[in-house]
């Protein structure tokens, strides 16, 4: 009977020390044991605030083939000025000996919109061309679509006032447009707002967890649409801010690792030219999640891959107890995961040729820890 009790003392009191150790070191690295943990929720839809810069080039041989479609109001104009108040035979004179070509010659941007300078030819061959200047003005006409406009500048003819065109954008939704005079090749800014339906997502990116470390696979009738989207498409570049990354990773809520583990609160920042994840690593006690075990923080490194962003896992580095976190299926998770939802933003309909962190060449305005995507896009 004492041997008995003896035992039962000496088992309370490695209960006691047990308990102890797993309080204190709780205390030291931050393990919490909430009774109510719930899992972080997945939101179903988050927006990423972006901007798409077309160049000077792209927006000049745009309007200059709005020019063209306009040159016979154009010429109905001239015609009117010269023979005015002359016999009716004139007008037809006129008629068949001025052909009227306007070139666009530069645009340059400013504070106001862009600076147009044009040469006005009234026949072919014209040996004293009309230098003009205009000022091309943008407005945000709906969700979709850019209004460009033409106005004259003072002590100049006026050759175009009013609607010279528009700019529909194949994603996003329009909230800002503004001239960048101090952007290098770019010409003009475009705000937008991209919607990712994270719900559809999550099970896009399930699918492809059996193929770690590859890039998002392309069906066929993709590459050929993106062919074909190539061809008819104009140079753009897209920046994304680091902090929508982070309210994109964010908004994926709670990521399964196994039956297990769980990640959560995924943030990302940048370091060093590429982006590090962090996450909670929160462990199942009877299948709810219910301690934080730790924390995994990744290093991604964009690139560009068959035209898409994809976003490589190179490095975790894991501070867990009690469990080994298996790296392999947590990076896949993380990597699918994200590019899923940054691929459903650009709706396929951006061809990604290289991938930054911070400007380039020819986006010297782009901030040091955003996303810049160079490429090509469709406008309409």
């Amino acid at each position: 009977m004492r041997r008995l009790v003896s035992r039962l003392i000496r088992l309370c009191w490695i209960l006691i020390v047990v308990f102890l150790c797993v309080g204190i070191t709780a205390s030291v690295t931050g393990v919490i044991t909430p009774a109510d943990a719930q899992p972080a929720p997945r939101q179903n839809t988050v927006t990423l605030n972006g901007m798409i810069y077309l160049s000077r080039t792209t927006l000049q041989q745009r309007f200059q083939a709005s020019i063209n479609q306009q040159l016979p109001k154009l010429k109905d104009t001239a015609i009117k000025n010269i023979v005015s108040g002359l016999p009716g035979w004139a007008g037809d004179f006129a008629n068949s000996l001025i052909q009227p070509s306007v070139k666009l010659l530069a645009l340059t941007p400013q504070q106001a919109g862009l600076r147009a300078d044009l040469q006005l030819s009234l026949y072919n061959g014209d040996p004293d061309p009309t230098a003009i200047s205009m000022l091309v003005t943008f407005q945000v006409l709906n969700s979709t679509t850019v209004q460009v406009s033409g106005q004259p500048i003072d002590g100049q003819p006026t050759l175009i006032s009013g609607p010279i065109t528009t700019i529909t954008l194949p994603i996003g939704q329009i909230s800002s447009v503004t001239p960048t005079p101090t952007c290098g090749t770019s010409g003009l800014q475009v705000g937008l707002q991209l919607p990712v339906n994270l719900a559809a997502n999550a099970t896009k990116a399930q699918s492809n967890t059996s193929a770690a470390y590859v890039p998002l696979s392309l069906h066929s009738s993709q590459r050929e649409q993106r062919s074909q989207t190539q061809q008819d498409s104009v140079a753009a570049n897209i920046e994304i801010p680091v902090s929508s990354l982070s309210t994109l990773a964010q908004g994926l809520g709670t990521i399964t690792i196994n039956s297990s583990l769980q990640a959560q609160n995924l943030q990302i920042t940048e370091q060093n030219g590429t982006y590090s994840a962090s996450a909670d690593i929160i462990g199942n006690v009877f299948g709810n999640p219910t301690l934080k075990l730790g924390t995994a923080t990744t290093i991604l490194a964009p690139s560009a891959v068959n035209g898409q962003l994809q976003m490589n896992v190179t490095n975790t580095n894991v501070h867990i107890l009690f469990l080994t976190l298996p790296v392999n299926d947590y990076n896949q998770q993380i990597q699918q995961s994200l590019n899923a939802a940054i691929s459903s933003a650009l709706k396929n309909q951006v061809y990604i040729n290289s991938v930054t962190v911070g400007p380039n060449s020819q986006i010297p305005c782009a901030a040091p820890s955003s996303l810049l995507l160079s490429g090509t896009a469709s406008l309409n």
